[in-house]
This record gives C-alpha cells, sequence and structure tokens, in this order.
C-alpha cells in the first residue's frame, strides 16, 4: 500500500515543482516528508522485504504482477457501477458475474466526481482558473493507467521497476483515482461560484452514462457481454436492469440540475444533495451495509462455508473456500 500511496505524491511534486518559487527546499521538505514516512512504515515494509525474499515473490514473473489487473473494459463501472452484478442487496440482486472479484475492480464514487473532473479540464488552457486541479487530473489518469496494468505499455514499464514489479493487484491503484476525484469535486464545488458549471463540459460523463443505459437496454447481452469478456446468457443479462436503470435515474437527474442551473445560493446544496442520494442508492447494494450475522461464524465448524453461503456466494470466501 506504501507504493500506491506514492504515486500521488511523486505525481503531485512534479506537477507543483515547475511553478515553486523555491524548487531547492521544496524538494528538500518532499525527501524530508518521505524519508519520515518510510521510517514510519519501517515496522511492516522491513520484515516485509524479508518474507517477500522467502516467498513466490522473490521472482515473480510478468503473469504474476499482471493478474488481478483491471482490464479496461472494467471502466465502465465507473458509469454504471452494477453492470455486471453485485451483491445480491438492494436494487442489485444479481450475483456478480465479471472478471476478477467486484471490489477490486471498483472504483465508483458516483457521477459528480466524475462531472468535476470533465468540468475542470479547462484550468489547463485558463490563466489563474483551479491550476491546481491539474495535479489531480494527472493522478487520476495515472492511477487509472496503472490500474490496467499490463494491458498498457506503461504498465509493461512499470514491471521493470525495483520493487513495484513485485507487486500484483494492479487494480488497487483505482485508490489514487479516487482520491484525485474526491479531490476535484470538492474544488469544484468550491469554486462553483465563481466557474459556472458549463454543461458542454460537465454533460459529457452524463452522456456517457446516458449512452451505456441506452446501449443496455437495446442490446443487454451484446454490452455486458463485451464489458465482461464473456458469453453471457440473455437472462443474467437482464437481471441487472434494476441497477442500470437506476443509474439511468440518476443521469436525468443531474441532467436536470445542469439545464436548469439552480441559483448560487442553492446551487452547491442541490449538487450536494443528489450526491447523497447517488451514494446512498450505490451503498445499499453494497456487503458491508449487509454484514454477516456473528451466529454464522459461531454455528458451524467450518467457519468460511457459513460465511459463503451468508454472503451469497459472492464473498472472497467463495473464492478461497478450503472445502
Amino acid at each position: 500500500m506504501a507504493a500506491y500511496g506514492l504515486i500521488p505524491v511523486l505525481c503531485y511534486t512534479c506537477s507543483v515543482m515547475p511553478h515553486a518559487a523555491n524548487r531547492a527546499h521544496m524538494i528538500l521538505m518532499t525527501l524530508f516528508a518521505v524519508a519520515v514516512a518510510a521510517m514510519i512504515g519501517a515496522v511492516q515494509w522491513l520484515p516485509g522485504l524479508d518474507f517477500i525474499a522467502q516467498s513466490q515473490r522473490a521472482q515473480a514473473a510478468f503473469s504474476f504482477f499482471n493478474s488481478f489487473a483491471m482490464p479496461p473494459q472494467l471502466t465502465t463501472l465507473f458509469f454504471v457501477p452494477y453492470l455486471l452484478g453485485g451483491y445480491g442487496y438492494g436494487t442489485v440482486t444479481a450475483p456478480y458475474f465479471g472478471p476478477l472479484n467486484l471490489p477490486e475492480v471498483s472504483g465508483y464514487v458516483g457521477l459528480l466526481p466524475l462531472m468535476a473532473f470533465v468540468a475542470t479540464l479547462p484550468a489547463w488552457w485558463r490563466k489563474n482558473s483551479m491550476s491546481n486541479a491539474r495535479v489531480w487530473h494527472v493522478v487520476a489518469m495515472v492511477g487509472l493507467v496503472l490500474a490496467w496494468g499490463g494491458d498498457t505499455p506503461v504498465g509493461v514499464l512499470m514491471y521493470h521497476v525495483p520493487g513495484y514489479g513485485l507487486l500484483r493487484d494492479q487494480s488497487r491503484n483505482l485508490l489514487e483515482v479516487d482520491l484525485a476525484l474526491a479531490v476535484l469535486t470538492a474544488l469544484w464545488l468550491d469554486r462553483s461560484s465563481l466557474a459556472i458549471v458549463n454543461p458542454r463540459w460537465a454533460g459529457i460523463p452524463l452522456a456517457v452514462a446516458g449512452a451505456l443505459v441506452v446501449l443496455y437496454t437495446a442490446n443487454a447481452r451484446g454490452v455486458v457481454s463485451w464489458v465482461s469478456e464473456q458469453s453471457i446468457s440473455l437472462a443474467q443479462a437482464r437481471a441487472v436492469a434494476p441497477a442500470v436503470w437506476t443509474t439511468g435515474a440518476l443521469v436525468v437527474a443531474a441532467g436536470l440540475l445542469l439545464i436548469l442551473t439552480p441559483s448560487p445560493r442553492w446551487r452547491i446544496p442541490a449538487w450536494v444533495a443528489l450526491m447523497v442520494v447517488n451514494l446512498g442508492i450505490y451503498a445499499q447494494g453494497q456487503y458491508w451495509m449487509h454484514p454477516a450475522p456473528a451466529r454464522v461464524i459461531r454455528g458451524t465448524q467450518q467457519p468460511w462455508s457459513g460465511l459463503n453461503r451468508s454472503s451469497r456466494g459472492t464473498s472472497r470466501v467463495a473464492i478461497y473456500d478450503p472445502s
């Protein structure tokens, strides 16, 4: 996790460095901060290095490095999070049937952060217009490309970086993507009274999400099979319809807010209210909102079997069940 945390630090430093008034001071402070962080985490990474040297990761092949990397098609889950099923709760009654496991390929943080990412892009060519947003655009894009792993030339290059090439689960770089999207959302809302939302920009993510919903409605099996990279039956594809159409309703609501453009007094409360509703609907289908009761663990000689039944076969227990 330290390696994943270092990536946004490096992106931030490299982006801010050209504009720093005292570059030498900034470099020294950055190195000092990295050294302090390394010393704090030494209690974990020093024994970890010794363990790695004696494990199968001592000579990790590229296939190991690329295992659990997020296929690029799964980027669509940023727009329609339960397109390939979920955990069997709320509007998501269909279990996840896509590649890998859902928690490690889920980067969904709502529609508003995606809108904020696009709405703040003019900061790249407009002077004195949220210039600090550029840093977080870089962090988000770097994190997404790294999450794709060996499916990109960048992933192949990163495999040869000492230490980093021993890591798998490249999809965990979605942590950087979500962090950047959260910061961009805060920047956008904070400056919304100055940089009025332009539907031509902020509406792009809504158009993408809406197009996915329309395509799904027209050809559910084709869309789901393409995203999941496997042949899916029509019945299985239609099982996620309620979750997909819920996204469609959220797209319509967000689109109406863009078109109506509430007065400055009500603009931020309106967007925040929509974000809360959006994430609330998403969260009600999450496994952590429906924890397994304690009796499931106590009432069986093999705890993983009870947990597997309780989670309806969608948890990691279902993958690693030794029985």
